[in-house]
């Protein structure tokens, strides 16, 4: 079968944002896309996964390297009770800093408003850090902590600004002149990787490669009872014989702030999403008339934390539309399956121009039958969005991104004479229907990228011819 592939960009959103309601179901004339924001939303029977701040596997703590302040330091957070699911946030630090919780040879961190008290427990450690620390007298050092107690809250990091720091070799006790600061004034940049996507050292390029760790995958599915009406209006009504969806969803991605200037430099999604949808639909026709619907099932939230650094919230979202059109009173039914494996969709916040929607190959079966010789237009569509909003270092982020997939399988009915009602369709006779009905049947799979930031979509259709109709109605 041949697949034409079409990719194009759109100026706008075709929509407006709307706001969407999660407690219940509900028809809207008109389709949309929405971008929820952060604050606004809340996770449904689910709770955030947490992420605590874990020195980097791999390293030799007892390295004398973990000793020597550095400008570019990596602080690494893990899923809690996971062992796949890890993030890397990396600092440009204006001054020289010593993350503490790397030296092996640390035994206790104590803080008051004024000072870090550090306890060692080798001397030949405790000579080094006082012979490399002390070659920065009079130089301002910064002192990462991840202690429970008073230097820093729970799974939270915190950031001491030294001035001053003393040693007594009889206690094996250093102690420096501090004060607790904020990264705003202390850092250059900040870089936050995550789902597997290794974070460059700040200053470098991050490669945009989609890693597909099992335990970042989000796995949803959800039904719909039979007889559920998901349109009534004045001469149409339709229900839903049967309608499920799954999908699998992973997010991952990279974010880049700048203290300097207090803005963002990069900030990126990438999405990877299988889904599988298969409806059954029956519309009552009662006289001539035409519309179109989309019925959104509630949003699934999802929830993902670094205390004190970034919250983000993954949303998936299932959706049923049709455009209807008949000349007359009908009887319809429409059968319509679909399973699209292998899409990756890059978006970019920053600069749509980057956004990239590839891979993935629909497969797509559909049929539609009338019972009446009017003539009927049904495009029956199904959809999942799927996006995300974050909130970093406390301060909710104008910024969210996603990607909305929807599915049509068009069929176009049409009849020139009168067929009795026990009928759903007739053999052909030959090659030629009998009544005008010979129409393809065709599927159209349509994916939009989509920012709040710029309105502007990357769109990339897929278009197939399905089989000549066996049936003339």
């Amino acid at each position: 079968m041949a697949i034409l592939v079409l990719a194009k960009e759109v100026d706008a959103w075709e929509n407006d944002i709307s706001i969407l309601d999660e407690e219940a179901l509900h028809t809207m004339v008109s389709a949309s896309n929405h971008v929820p924001v952060l604050s606004d939303i809340e996770p449904a029977n689910n709770q955030p996964l947490l992420y605590v701040p874990l020195p980097k596997r791999g390293i030799d703590r007892g390295d004398d390297s973990s000793l020597l302040p550095k400008k570019d330091v990596s602080l690494h957070y893990e899923q809690d009770y996971a062992d796949n699911s890890h993030m890397d946030v990396n600092h440009k630090m204006k001054y020289p800093t010593i993350l503490l919780e790397d030296i092996a040879s640390i035994t206790k961190v104590d803080c008051t408003a004024d000072s870090v008290t550090v306890t060692f427990n080798d001397t030949t450690v405790f000579a080094k850090a006082q012979s490399i620390w002390d070659s920065k007298r009079d130089k301002i050092i910064i002192l990462v902590t991840n202690n429970v107690g008073k230097c820093n809250a729970i799974h939270e990091r915190a950031f001491f600004l030294a001035t001053h720091v003393d040693f007594n070799p009889s206690t094996l006790v250093a102690t420096a002149t501090s004060t607790r600061a904020g990264l705003e004034t202390i850092a250059d940049f900040t870089e936050i990787s995550f789902g597997h996507v290794p974070a460059a050292a700040p200053g470098t390029v991050v490669k945009r490669a989609i890693h597909i760790p099992v335990s970042d995958t989000i796995r949803s599915t959800r039904s719909l009872p039979r007889d559920t009406v998901i349109y009534e209006g004045p001469h149409l009504m339709t229900y839903v014989d049967h309608a499920s969806f799954s999908s699998q969803v992973t997010f991952s991605g990279s974010f880049k702030y700048s203290w300097r200037s207090g803005g963002l430099r990069e900030l990126y999604f990438n999405i990877a999403a299988n889904f599988d949808a298969n409806l059954d639909l029956r519309t009552i026709v009662d006289a001539d008339f035409q519309t179109s619907f989309s019925y959104n099932l509630p949003p699934l939230y999802y929830g993902l934390r670094i205390p004190g650094v970034l919250e983000l919230r993954p949303t998936v979202q299932y959706s049923i539309g049709a455009d209807i059109s008949a000349s007359g009173a009908n009887r319809l039914s429409t059968n319509f399956q679909l399973s699209h494996r292998g899409a990756s969709i890059h978006i970019d916040l920053l600069a749509s121009k980057k956004t990239t929607i590839s891979g993935g190959t629909p497969n797509f079966s559909g049929r539609t039958e009338k019972e009446e010789e009017a003539d009927v237009s049904f495009n029956a569509k199904t959809g999942v969005s799927c996006s995300a909003s974050a909130k970093l270092f406390g301060r909710t982020i104008d910024f969210s991104g996603g990607t909305t997939a929807t599915s049509t399988f068009n069929s176009i009915l049409e009849s020139t004479r009168s067929i009795s009602a026990e009928f759903k369709g007739r053999k052909k006779t030959g090659e030629i229907c009998e009544s005008r009905s010979d129409r393809k049947p065709s599927f159209a799979l349509d994916i939009k990228a989509f920012t709040s930031r710029h309105q502007r979509s990357v769109v990339k259709v897929f278009e197939m011819s399905g089989p000549s109709p066996d049936h003339c109605y």
